[in-house]
């Protein structure tokens, strides 16, 4: 009988071991004689682009009498079963004191937020578990951030402390609000005890495996390395000015704002790393983690889509609910009134001397003439509540009928917040900025004085701004968002890929929060712009020349072979885009597939995979950076059926635009080669939130909007001519660089319409096309649309260089 202790894949810098083995003893040796802990060092798979894992702490304790720990919480007694815990280990602060207002972790009196990243470990490292390492059970997990600080606290999921040991974990379970600590059902039997050790090695095997990096992570990587050693004036300027790195597609803006991500971190910045693309944001982050680490950085490297960015932060502000207040008053009056109702009906029901017969009393519910419908689901929500809690007296039940209304109010506040920030964004942009610049005029406009008990249901911090009267005031106000703010600069530099199309209000919040000097931005030119018709200007913040250092990257693409580069020159040529790009000149230049057949049959797509997979294979691509699939997400032949909602957008320049959201049917292809064996990362769901993360052994299947920034062997392009026609003929295809007309630098003052629509339509596409490095596969919709027929002059000049399949 004993403890077993056991680390694998070496230890942790920072933690002491021998500590931490010895505090088990002293805290639970008494009760607990015979147990398990692993702690996993460098978790070898990525499971979430917010952070990485420092390491996994396992704890399993063995199922028999008189072998137990307990925590006496609330109104019961919770026993530790088994735990998985992720550790995000924090060492920015190891000299600084650390408090808690009740809400948050303050440091140097700003908020410092994990929040994102700990949800983020919880469902990722959850997902990867059941899915990938297919354990049978669901597991939960419990992640932590152990902050290193003179002070010693402990709060929701972080540990706040000198070190970490078993006495300030036995204190975080003790505090937080979990009502149970089982993480995987069956190590509680003694079987599965027997088996934990295989368990975690079957884990970390699959890791293993999901960890290998390719051919064209290697490259990049390589790359990136030969780019960290060239550039002395761009290291030098990190921090001191803005840096702009120019350049066409494929000419390695991105990488180089990699490499300067890596000189940030070498230099004690941490980095934020920005692009519009979810995809790749994993991408990105596969090529930084080998790096920070081999050479074993500290500081916290970040990536994050735009969008979920500005989400977080303006919901963190409480922008976003006070924005939606008139709403969510109406739904909350609502919901107070029904469970008013159905508290008076349940409560003298309850018998708090013997058990409560919830189930009869829900049946009552169910059939009573004098509640309409929607009180009834109230109270079925609130009886099965009820039943998860042990309900001892009246007070309790009014403990929990409060939380019960608390969970229900916070649920609104997010789903309220969601749909404000997508219908209204660039509203809410600049309400962001107008609280970050000018937080007086922010409490005015929006009468903060009276929204206390909103801000803390959005933020969980308004009752500690309150004075005696409930109000809270301008200057406690401001407090709120400095804090907030400030805990978001941490020390950073950002890098915003794509930054040409970045609008002007991001812009200015960015420069506003982290500061001018601390941005890097890469900047693709006004022939790359997707989402708005003005080019961003970075080099002018609030209307001032801002400093910085210009990093002009040549045309020549490090991606595109030759014949590739040449055919997207002539599309961009024909529709005057200046493109020019210069490929990288190889023996191999590369292949081009058009395929004409108005049937492209599943054996052929198989057929077409299995060749693709041949050709990357013997450079050693694994399937991911293999082949790129992009589809037409308004395709609605060959079994992708589409469902269509109306919505209302307010854009940019506040004019309010109908909208349209699809949700759509799964390629028609995939069943097919899935049982041929290949395995897909299917991006074309409506709710990204249940992807999860990508892994070496899946092709990439995704719509021509998502590909932006992303690369592969091969890229097969269905039904590109579809896809042109489609975007000619969109709204925003009018609007495309409406703004070039002031530009005294462009060759043409006057653009047509149709040239305009056309030049916008050759864009997207040239983003697609762009995508490919070896071979690049199209297959068209209708042989007589214009692109198709742009495509026939092109091969007529160039027959011996590329293949035709009719």
């Amino acid at each position: 009988m004993s403890i077993k202790f056991n680390h694998i894949n070496g230890q942790f810098e920072h933690l002491n071991y021998e500590h931490l083995e010895s505090s088990f003893q002293d805290r639970f040796g008494r009760t607990c004689h015979e147990a398990q802990v692993f702690v996993l060092n460098k978790f070898p798979v990525m499971v979430s682009p917010d952070t990485d894992i420092d390491f996994v702490i396992v704890i399993a304790i063995e199922n028999t009498s008189g072998n137990y720990i307990v925590f006496n919480k609330k109104s019961r007694s919770v026993y530790l079963h088994n735990l998985i815990i992720p550790v995000k280990y924090v060492t920015d602060f190891a000299q600084s004191n650390a408090s808690t207002d009740g809400k948050g972790i303050l440091i140097d009196n700003n908020l410092i937020d994990f929040s994102k990243e700990t949800n983020s470990l919880k469902f990722g490292l959850k997902r990867y578990i059941n899915q990938r390492a297919q354990f049978d059970e669901e597991v939960y997990i419990h992640p932590l951030v152990f902050v290193e600080s003179q002070s010693s606290l402990v709060y929701k999921d972080y540990i706040v402390d000198s070190a970490l040991t078993f006495h300030n974990i036995a204190a975080w379970l003790q505090h937080n609000d979990e009502e149970i600590f089982i993480s995987y059902k069956n190590w509680k039997e003694p079987y599965g005890y027997e088996g934990l050790k295989d368990d975690v090695n079957s884990i970390l095997e699959q890791a293993a495996f999901d960890s290998e990096t390719g051919y064209l992570t290697k490259k990049k990587i390589e790359r990136i390395g030969k780019e960290m050693s060239r550039d002395e004036d761009s290291h030098e300027a990190l921090g001191q000015k803005m840096i702009l790195v120019k350049g066409k597609a494929g000419s390695g803006k991105t990488t180089k704002l990699l490499s300067l991500n890596f000189d940030a971190l070498n230099q004690g910045f941490n980095s934020l790393f920005l692009t519009y693309n979810r995809l790749l944001v994993y991408d990105l982050s596969q090529y930084v983690k080998p790096i920070v680490r081999s050479k074993e950085l500290e500081k916290v490297a970040s990536f994050d889509t735009l969008h979920r960015f500005f989400y977080h932060l303006s919901k963190s502000l409480g922008v976003l609910h006070v924005m939606s207040d008139q709403r969510i008053s109406e739904l909350l009056d609502t919901l107070k009134r029904r469970l008013r109702t159905i508290y008076d009906f349940v409560s003298p029901q309850i018998d708090f001397n013997a058990k409560p017969n919830f189930e009869k009393i829900k049946e009552e519910i169910q059939n009573d003439y004098d509640l309409d419908k929607g009180t009834k689901e109230v109270g079925i929500e609130f009886m099965n509540f009820l039943g998860w809690k042990k309900v001892t007296s009246r007070e309790v039940l009014n403990k929990v009928s409060t939380e019960f209304y608390r969970i229900k109010e916070e649920r609104l506040a997010n789903i309220s917040a969601e749909s404000i920030f997508l219908a209204d964004y660039y509203g809410v942009l600049k309400n962001t900025l107008l609280q970050i610049q000018n937080s007086d005029k922010f409490y005015d406009q929006f009468d903060i004085e009276s929204k206390s008990d909103l801000l803390d249901l959005a933020t969980g911090a308004g009752h500690i701004y309150q004075n005696e009267e409930g109000i809270i005031e301008k200057d406690k106000f401001a407090e709120f968002k400095n804090r907030r703010v400030g805990g978001r600069r941490h020390n950073r530099i950002v890098f915003i890929d794509e930054g040409q199309d970045c609008h002007r209000l991001e812009k200015e919040i960015l420069a506003a929060i982290f500061g001018p000097e601390h941005l890097v931005i890469a900047d693709g030119g006004k022939e790359q712009l997707i989402r708005h018709v003005e080019q961003c200007n970075w080099l002018a913040i609030q209307g001032k020349r801002i400093p910085a250092l210009v990093k002009n990257k040549r045309n020549r693409s490090y991606r595109i072979k030759p014949h590739l580069a040449h055919f997207c020159n002539f599309i961009a040529e024909h529709y005057k885009i200046d493109l020019k790009l210069e490929s990288t000149q190889t023996e191999d230049t590369g292949e081009l597939i058009f395929d004409f057949r108005s049937d492209v049959k599943d054996a052929d797509v198989h057929n077409l995979f299995d060749q693709l997979m041949a050709k990357a294979g013997v450079y050693g691509c694994k399937e991911y950076e293999s082949i790129l699939v992009l589809l037409d997400s308004l395709e609605k032949a060959n079994g992708r059926g589409v469902t269509i909602d109306d919505a209302i957008n307010i854009n940019e320049y506040d004019n309010i635009e109908s909208a349209t959201n699809y949700s759509h049917e799964r390629w028609a292809k995939m069943e097919t080669l899935e049982d041929a064996g290949y395995q897909f990362f299917d991006g074309t769901v409506r709710d990204k939130t249940e992807l999860g993360m990508p892994y070496p052994n899946e092709v990439r299947v995704i719509f021509y909007e998502s590909c932006r920034g992303l690369e592969a062997w091969s890229t097969v392009c269905f039904n590109l001519d579809k896809f042109f026609s489609e975007k000619e003929n969109e709204e925003d295809a009018e609007k495309f660089l409406i703004e070039s007309e002031k530009d005294s630098s462009t060759e043409s003052l006057f653009i047509s319409n149709e040239e305009r629509k056309k030049m916008f339509a050759a864009t997207w596409a040239l983003m697609a096309m762009t995508r490919a490095i070896d071979t690049l596969y199209i297959s068209i919709d209708n042989p007589h649309s214009e692109f198709a027929q742009l495509i026939e002059r092109y091969i007529s000049s160039n027959s011996g260089k590329v293949k035709v399949l009719r």
